[in-house]
């Protein structure tokens, strides 16, 4: 069962020798247990992998296991094979993880961190996985959330490809062409979206951050049509990292015009 986390993190329930909160991020891609929920006694050297990304770095080397965040946030300790349980789906054997040691930052009481990155460490390279999908329900709801690995997706489901990026395996990326406010094409050059042959650019898809973002140029673009399209909305200027904002609290009702990005595959427009 996947949850909605305090912060930006969605977890999971899941862990080594007992079930606890796990974080789930699509661009980690090592499997990292926080807290000693079990006795480990086959520590690995298998491993050995580095990886230098703008958001997270990775390293693992002999049997040292560490993730470390862009926000400090960061786990520390060694890696190990155990056999991960997926209910009545079965079993899978020699399956490397981080335990973690030196744990710190904003994982808001998760005791593990489940990587769903590109990298050889994550889990859906580990078991061999050649998709997966997960569907979120509110933290409050009553219903669970699905995480799946080589299901058949549903006849209304909304389909992209991710893309790979050659200088970095621990992200995933989706293929954006354009993006659209309140039904009109904001005008520029679908390449300042692309990923270039050196692996810079394009548009990360990560389950771990709240606030899409864009590179300069297109946000202010993007904003700037935005802010035409609400001149009638009281305003109030910037806060925090953001630069605009409206006092809608204070209306009955309003009208805001959807965000939505256009991609090469999508069969439908992706709203934010």
């Amino acid at each position: 069962m996947a949850e909605r986390g305090g912060s930006a993190a969605v977890l999971m329930r899941g862990g080594v020798g007992r079930r606890s909160p796990w974080q789930m991020d699509l661009s980690a891609d090592v499997v990292s247990g926080y807290r000693k929920d079990a006795k480990i006694t086959s520590p690995t050297r298998r491993r050995s992998a580095e990886r230098d990304g703008r958001g997270s770095r990775t390293v693992a080397g002999a049997a040292r296991s560490q993730v470390l965040y862009g926000d400090a946030s960061h786990t520390i300790g060694n890696f190990a094979t155990v056999t991960i349980s997926f209910g009545s789906s079965g079993t899978v054997d020699n399956v490397a993880i981080g335990c973690g040691h030196d744990n710190g930052g904003l994982f808001f009481g998760a005791a593990g961190l489940l990587g769903l990155g590109g990298g050889a460490s994550s889990l859906p390279a580990q078991i061999k996985a050649t998709s997966f999908s997960y569907c979120l329900v509110d933290r409050d709801s009553n219903s669970s959330s699905t995480l799946d690995f080589n299901s058949i997706p549903p006849a209304d489901s909304v389909a992209a490809p991710l893309v790979d990026n050659p200088s970095n395996d621990a992200y995933r990326y989706v293929p954006m062409t354009g993006i659209s406010v309140g039904g009109e094409a904001v005008k520029f050059a679908a390449s300042l979206l692309e990923m270039g042959s050196d692996g810079s650019g394009g548009m990360i898809v990560d389950s771990g951050t709240t606030v899409t973002r864009l590179r300069r140029d297109v946000y202010g673009l993007v904003r700037d049509a935005f802010r035409n399209k609400t001149s009638a909305l009281p305003w109030v200027g910037d806060y925090a990292l953001f630069d605009t904002c409206y006092d809608l609290p204070s209306l009955s009702k309003a009208r805001i015009p959807m965000v939505a990005g256009r991609g090469w595959c999508c069969r439908r427009r992706t709203a934010w």
